[in-house]
């Protein structure tokens, strides 16, 4: 899914936060009419904790247009 938006996407914009070429956090969403639906936020488990995540989602707010709704659905997933 994610290659497929990636490559294909759009309508669909992916930001990231990268140190030294590895990836550290980033947000893929999808413009709609009405409302932005955030597709995937993902961490780098070794740097959790660290508010890169926070920095991440304040850019996305603050860049984001004058759309009024923004779309997140949250799952737990484990690694094994």
């Amino acid at each position: 899914m994610l290659e497929n938006e990636l490559l294909n996407g759009k309508t669909s914009r992916t930001l990231i936060i990268q140190e030294n070429g590895l990836i550290l956090d980033y947000c893929m969403y999808r413009i709609y009419e009405s409302e932005y639906h955030i597709l995937n936020f993902g961490d780098f488990p070794l740097r959790q904790k660290e508010g890169i995540g926070n920095t991440l989602f304040a850019e996305f707010l603050k860049n984001i247009s004058k759309i009024p709704s923004v779309f997140l659905e949250v799952k737990k997933v484990i690694f094994r």
